[in-house]
């Protein structure tokens, strides 16, 4: 890059800040450029399209809806909705979002990305718009604001179903992508703006409603220049908090080891799961659903009273990937090799690249953060049904037949599908949870920090990083 670039660059970062402030730098451990929707966006790319792109809302940090592009809606019997949307938005472009751009979001969505249509599953004719015909899908535009949408059958926890990281409204007739720099990004409908993306410089600047912050993974910041904000995954606190983030281990299906053969690292994994949480400062985890949402690891306890019957694969290595957004990765390795005597060796990779990765892979460290404050959801990423988001496959129709059972359960029979669930993943070898995490800000300045959003990473908006509601 010239000097004369470099100063300009300078001039623009600066001209955004009160001069009695320093720049905002937020340094993140791995930056996500292509932003195009895809299973593989990561929580840095849901940070920065929570303020590019238009959503209906979002769980905020005291897990209430905060309205985005939503603002009412009106139903008698939770099968047919009456939606109104914010006649006052409007993006960074200066449009306003219509409930046409939102049956076009959702068509979009049912055609181009089938594998993040969960949201959209209950609506009707949903699986036949996947096909091609979209005629008959039951959202009906009503006026310029307003639209009718009809599911299959009653939900009452449809509309905070499209309060989802992963639902951004596209403008229709617009182009869906767009490219600025090196990030390409949905077509901007939200009020936040990218001024500048660099791969070279690893970093991002955008502008929000009232501040500009840099976003890199740099690990260098001068504080004389600027605010440096730094997201850690290792407690810097003595406090140890729940989270509805939970770590596990997840097998590979592709990788075809026995079901002895994954289990007993896995086994292992959860006997030993309480040594790695003490050494971390992190929640342990008994189950893989969060106990924030009411997790009894008691009621499988029977299942780990006998030692893991050891069994390692003949002439090769287990392969163990972990992403750079795990906290302290030399603590997971040292963990695991405490424990775990077949011949293995760690991949490291980083959170964008990660599922391409984990291809060729035995076993991976990963973490989920649920889409919905619902137990079904901290499993959801194992369920491969039609629409569902399916990143472990494992071909198993009785496995199936357990989300089904959660999607439909009308009794609050939620602890005891929950453990069902966690028996079967248990004795077939598919994962086991590790610890419940947590992300917190150091300001690098003042030596402060602050956990962020208790919803976890899918959640979290630049604004949380930089502690402004």
């Amino acid at each position: 890059m010239n000097l004369v670039l470099i100063f300009f660059v300078f001039l623009t970062f600066q001209s955004c800040f009160n001069v009695k402030e320093k720049p905002i730098v937020v340094q993140l451990p791995s930056i996500t450029y292509d932003m195009s929707m895809s299973k593989d966006l990561t929580y840095s790319a849901f940070a920065v399209l929570s303020h590019t792109s238009a959503q209906l809302g979002r769980i905020d940090k005291n897990f209430q809806h905060e309205n985005g592009v939503f603002q009412s809606f009106e139903t008698n019997d939770y099968k047919s909705f009456s939606v109104k949307l914010n006649s006052g938005y409007k993006s960074q472009l200066g449009d306003e979002i219509t409930s046409e751009d939102f049956r076009q979001s959702v068509v979009k969505y049912l055609r181009d990305y089938p594998d993040l249509s969960f949201v959209f599953g209950d609506i009707l004719n949903a699986q036949k718009c996947m096909s091609g015909d979209c005629e008959k899908l039951g959202i009906e535009v009503t006026d310029k604001l307003s639209l009718k949408i009809e599911l299959i059958s009653p939900n009452n926890k449809f509309i905070e179903r499209l309060f989802n990281p992963w639902f951004v409204i596209f403008k229709a007739m617009k182009k869906s992508h767009v490219t600025i720099g090196d990030c390409k990004i949905p077509y901007p409908t939200g009020v936040g703006k990218i001024i500048r993306c660099s791969k070279k410089d690893a970093e991002i600047l955008i502008q929000l409603e009232n501040k500009t912050v840099l976003l890199t993974n740099k690990k260098d910041c001068n504080v004389d220049k600027y605010t440096c904000l730094k997201l850690v995954n290792d407690n810097p606190g003595k406090t140890i908090n729940p989270s509805l983030t939970v770590m596990s281990m997840f097998a590979n299906p592709k990788a075809k080891l026995e079901t002895e053969t994954r289990r007993y690292l896995l086994d292992n994994i959860r006997k030993n799961g309480k040594q790695y949480s003490q050494n971390t400062k992190q929640k342990f985890a008994p189950l893989m659903m969060s106990s924030w949402i009411g997790s009894r690891g008691e009621l499988i306890e029977s299942l780990f009273e006998n030692n893991p019957t050891r069994s390692c694969p003949e002439n090769r290595t287990v392969k163990i990937l972990l992403d750079t957004s795990l906290p302290d990765i030399s603590k997971i390795k040292s963990w695991i090799n405490s424990f775990y005597d077949c011949k293995h060796e760690f991949l490291i990779t980083t959170a964008d690249k990660y599922f391409k990765s984990f291809i060729e892979s035995d076993f991976g460290i990963a973490w989920f953060t649920p889409d919905e404050l619902k137990a079904y959801n901290f499993y959801s990423s194992m369920d491969c049904n039609l629409g569902a988001s399916c990143y472990f496959d494992w071909s198993d129709d009785e496995l199936k037949s357990y989300f089904q059972n959660f999607k439909t359960d009308q009794k609050g029979n939620v602890e005891k599908l929950a453990v069902n669930l966690e028996e079967h993943i248990f004795l077939n070898g598919y994962a086991a949870p590790i610890s419940e995490m947590n992300w917190w800000i150091v300001n690098s300045n003042t030596n402060e920090f602050w956990p962020i959003h208790p919803a976890g990473l899918a959640e979290v908006k630049i604004s949380d990083f930089i502690n402004e509601n």
